[in-house]
């Protein structure tokens, strides 16, 4: 039964380990508690950074921790094209993890925050732009995705932010393309950034100039 539970458990909702007086089956990530000692068990630590190659899996597996588990997610990127294959690319991997979900952990909201200058062109055409290019890669099982516009001359940074956590890619969220840039350094954001820049993009933020949104709609489970 023990057994059973444990690998229902790995199974809906990922975990590093389990602490537990005893292991009499052996389980790799069973942690005892006589063995446990912050200095020398590795996965006690949380790891805060990590360099990876520039493609979606890469980018994805990196996220996937927050992704599987969250329920508030925003992509962060100010340059974000959804013409362009380059993001197309990384955010359906993103978003193939969080619909690879079990049922038990919906995602609440998932948004997509960019950047607008006086190039980027009329709502209308990027709502254009979005059902053409975006709607065709949003995994089934996905209601809805909320891209949010932000004065673009406020933004820099590339996140994922979730309500638990937050991780920041030097670079951004599209994968290298061929670019010379073909590898980035993700941080794991520690608290008070976190807190900050979670706070930042909120849509009543008093950090930015909110230009405007758009929903695209998704297919249903």
């Amino acid at each position: 039964m023990a057994g059973q539970c444990h690998r229902r458990a790995q199974k809906n909702r990922r975990f590093c380990a389990i602490i537990a007086q005893d292991n009499p089956r052996g389980f790799a990530d069973v942690i005892c508690e006589d063995d446990l000692y912050e200095e020398t068990e590795p996965r006690w630590k949380a790891e805060r950074q990590r360099r990876i190659e520039r493609t979606a899996t890469e980018m994805a597996a990196c996220a996937e921790m927050l992704l599987r588990n969250a329920k508030d997610i925003l992509f962060v990127d100010p340059r974000f094209k959804p013409a362009e294959l380059r993001f197309q690319r990384s955010l359906q991997a993103f978003l193939q993890i969080i619909a690879a979900r079990p049922p038990g952990i919906p995602a609440r909201r998932i948004e997509i925050h960019t950047g607008h200058d006086e190039t980027a062109g009329t709502k209308a055409f990027l709502d254009t732009e979005c059902r053409r290019h975006l709607l065709p890669i949003i995994p089934h099982g996905i209601q809805q995705i909320e891209l949010m516009r932000w004065d673009q001359k406020y933004l820099h940074n590339r996140f994922v932010l979730t309500e638990y956590g937050g991780l920041m890619f030097a670079i951004g969220l599209d994968d290298h393309y061929g670019s010379a840039l073909t590898h980035d350094i993700v941080t794991l954001l520690e608290p008070e950034p976190y807190a900050k820049t979670w706070q930042e993009y909120q849509r009543d933020s008093s950090t930015f100039t909110f230009i405007d949104s758009l929903i695209i709609e998704g297919i249903p489970a």
